[in-house]
């Protein structure tokens, strides 16, 4: 008998560090609504958040130390 094992959608969540315009905005609602409705969501975000709110909403945690696009490049992978 094969073990399944649950999957994980692991999701960058960078949009929590930035000013909120048209794309972080879509970014947001977006999340919302796969948090809701996509029991294998996890979001991840680097550590200089400014949205502790939206942060707390999407339970993102935070991974790496790095910021920006460097937090992309190494800690996101």
């Amino acid at each position: 008998m094969e073990c399944q094992r649950e999957k994980t959608l692991v999701i960058n969540a960078r949009f929590l560090t930035q000013k909120i315009t048209g794309t972080q905005r879509f970014a947001i609602e977006i999340s919302k609504r796969l948090k809701k409705n996509l029991n294998i969501a996890k979001f991840v975000a680097p550590p200089n958040i400014i949205h502790k709110n939206l942060q707390k909403e999407l339970n993102a945690q935070i991974v790496g130390k790095t910021t920006s696009h460097l937090w992309e490049q190494t800690a996101l992978p």
